[in-house]
């Protein structure tokens, strides 16, 4: 079953830029007209009392600490919004650096880490608004995984290097503690922390149409296969209950890996041109998918095969 939300507006949705919250049963939809809207997720009408919200270029990407119930809303160009369940107040926490590789992430409840200009990184406390500048000794990190129960920070780089940092030595340094790879290609656009069967799995969706999967064991990275595809990857996510990912490529259909095998279990058509943001309603066992072109996200609904 597959139902459509059509959000207001002529512009489409980038890689990240849809999230799903489960408590409050709704969809927050960020469009490239830089709108930020919300809808029931199960009407899929707008949300009455939320009102539509402006940042100022496109988001990207969109990160969220469920003790706080806050969002962080990664932009084009370069700047980072927060944005309050309760209190429902937008608001900057980095301004504009024109910088197309941001990516926010929580460290913990009160703390951020978002890339700065070339090698460093900054960590800004969203409750006093203050911000440390770090050095990381490599180019903009690209995208960021935080296991805040081990307190890792798993980070790649511009220059497609898949990085491990120690978190909990902030907020005065951010040592590193493992390195593997040098291939811009491979920087990943995200970075999946997956526990299967008992076993740990880091999966790294890249820019050259490749998905690697690493087993990670005592702080290290062992590389197991790499997916190969015909297709540049766009967004992903991951489906616990089928131990799969679901892949967009910016075409007009989804590709579902099996996961740790990286085997092609199936494509689905979803008619929708485009498709690009990619998001889980893992209590409705569904899954969302925005287009990039088009004002429109279709809800799939998943069925056991």
């Amino acid at each position: 079953m597959v139902k459509t939300l059509q959000v207001p507006g002529d512009s489409g949705f980038a890689n990240h830029s849809i999230s799903y919250n489960e408590k409050y049963n709704f969809i927050m939809a960020c469009s490239y007209d830089n709108s930020v809207q919300f809808f029931d997720a199960t009407t899929l009408l707008p949300l009455e009392g939320r009102e539509a919200q402006k940042v100022d270029s496109a988001v990207r990407h969109i990160a969220f600490e469920p003790e706080t119930e806050t969002f962080l809303l990664s932009c084009e160009s370069g700047s980072i919004y927060s944005y309050g369940i309760s209190n429902k107040i937008l608001k900057i926490v980095q301004e504009e650096t024109n910088s197309l590789f941001i990516h926010a992430e929580f460290i913990d409840s009160k703390r951020c880490v978002f890339p700065g200009h070339l090698d460093e990184v900054s960590i800004g406390n969203l409750e006093d608004g203050s911000r440390i500048r770090l050095e990381t000794k490599e180019r903009s990190l690209y995208s960021m995984k935080n296991l805040k129960k081990k307190n890792l920070l798993l980070a790649s780089s511009v220059g497609g290097s898949l990085r491990i940092y120690r978190t909990d030595c902030l907020p005065k340094k951010l040592p590193m503690l493992y390195s593997v790879g040098r291939d811009e290609y491979m920087a990943a656009v995200e970075i999946h922390n997956l526990i299967i069967n008992g076993k740990e799995y880091i999966v790294t969706p890249g820019c050259d149409c490749k998905i690697r999967i690493w087993h990670m064991m005592k702080g290290k990275l062992r590389l197991l296969r790499v997916i190969s595809m015909k297709e540049e990857v766009f967004c992903t996510v991951y489906l616990e209950n089928y131990k799969m990912l679901a892949v967009t490529h910016r075409r007009d259909f989804i590709s579902f890996f099996s996961l740790p095998s990286g085997q092609l279990v199936r494509t689905l058509d979803l008619k929708l041109r485009d498709c690009q943001g990619i998001f889980l309603m893992e209590d409705k066992n569904a899954i969302g998918v925005g287009s990039y072109t088009e004002s429109t996200i279709k809800i799939i609904q998943l069925h056991p095969e």
